[in-house]
Parts: structure tokens; sequence; C-alpha cells
């Protein structure tokens, strides 16, 4: 857990410790929509005191001290995963000769072109290597993901909006630049671009131009059009 610092105009509830604890709704989503369970293993710090009874501080993890928190799995390898996401992966492998990075993913893998050998990242770019549609994709840093279509950026927000009580289409503002944004930056009233890095994303810029404000320009890039995005939803929030 974590103590916030004093600061100017804080109230009490401002600086209560706080910490992380798993949403297990959203995790359950993701087992069911074919991620399975064993992606898990290796990738968290699991704990034998919890369970859904218990308060949310009871099972805030410390990651400066994982005492408690005890049971470290081995990583599960993909040809031992279940699920419809690990028998496209491993497909991929098998029939196609893919290099995949699962390192560290319990719900998702990623094809880096950089790691190919087959000549067939285009192919599999441009989805003449199909999906099942049980599986989504997304581009990110000349990557590409693949993942349950029930998670996503979009879906992520959408589901963040309803536990959180607010409309994402109208109450909402993003910042986003590439492939894997998109259906964020279309669910949210309003996106801002500091950069754009592909080309889907360009082509979505430029077919819905009134939903998006673009924050670079000749004299403006890197974190100085961040932060340009970001004080203008601030000046925006303070209107509000």
């Amino acid at each position: 857990t974590y103590t916030p610092l004093e600061y100017s105009g804080a109230i009490a509830d401002d600086l209560k410790p706080f910490g992380l604890r798993e949403d297990r709704t959203w995790r359950e989503r993701m087992e069911l929509g074919g991620a399975g369970t064993e992606g898990y293993a290796g990738n968290e710090v699991s704990s034998n005191r919890c369970d859904e009874s218990d308060d949310v501080e009871e099972c805030l993890i410390d990651y400066e001290s994982t005492e408690g928190f005890p049971f470290v799995e081995d990583e599960v390898p993909i040809t031992q995963r279940q699920g419809n996401l690990w028998d496209y992966a491993n497909q991929l492998v098998e029939k196609e000769g893919f290099v995949l990075d699962s390192k560290s993913y319990s719900t998702a893998f990623r094809v880096n072109k950089k790691h190919q050998t087959n000549h067939k990242f285009d192919a599999l770019l441009s989805g003449d290597i199909a999906h099942p549609e049980a599986i989504g994709k997304s581009t990110n840093l000349g990557c590409i993901d693949f993942y349950p279509a029930s998670s996503g950026k979009g879906n992520c927000c959408r589901y963040i909006a309803n536990e959180l009580g607010f409309n994402l289409a109208t109450e909402s503002v993003c910042i986003c630049d590439d492939d894997n944004d998109i259906e964020m930056a279309l669910a949210c009233s309003h996106s801002y671009i500091p950069s754009l890095s592909s080309e889907s994303m360009v082509d979505t810029l430029r077919k819905n131009q009134s939903k998006f404000t673009q924050t670079f320009g000749p004299d403006i890039s890197s974190t100085a059009a961040t932060e340009v995005a970001l004080n203008l939803i601030y000046s925006m929030t303070e209107r509000a």
C-alpha cells in the first residue's frame, strides 16, 4: 500500500493509504472470453488469505513487500494453456511458423515483426491470415496484439465507466495515438492526439474529424504535445 503525501487542498479521504486489488469480475470475463486461467500463473503475486468476503483493505498488495502473498507460480507455456486464444496462438506457431511473445502476458499475446523469419507478418496484419471472431486484434508500436474480443481499450473503458456510474460517450475524453487506441477514442466523447503512430489512426481522424483535437504541429511534438493535450483537458474540467 501507499500513503499519499499531503498537499494543498487535500481532505482526509484524499490522504488515505491506497493500493491495488484485482477486479475479479473483469478477470472472469477474460477467462470466459477465451483466455482461460493458466496465463496468470507466473504473472501475478497470489494470496492465500483473500477471498470475495474480505474487505478491500485486507487484500491490498504491498509491492514493496510481498509478505502474506507467498505463492508465486511458474509460468505456463502457451502449449499447455486452455482457451481459444491459446488455440489460435498455437496454430500461428505450428502451422504458420510465427514467433510469439507471451512472456508476462496473462490474457494476450504479441507478434513482433522484428522477431519473425517467415515473411508472413503483413498477411497477419492485413487479415489475409484470419483470426477467430472471438479474438480481438490491434497494433501497437509495430506489433500485433491478440486478446479476447471482450477485452481491448474500448471495452475496458466501457466497463470502468459502468462501474463508476458515468456515461463514457458524453462524460469522458482520452489521449490517443495508435491503432490500439481507436476503439477507445471513438467510444469517448472527444479525443486528443499528441502524435499519429499508425495509418489506421490517420484514417480514423480523417473520417471523424469532429471527435479529435490534434495537439502536435511543426513546433510542438513529443511530450510537449502531450502537455498541450493535458492542459486542454484540465481547463475543460475547471470550466465544468
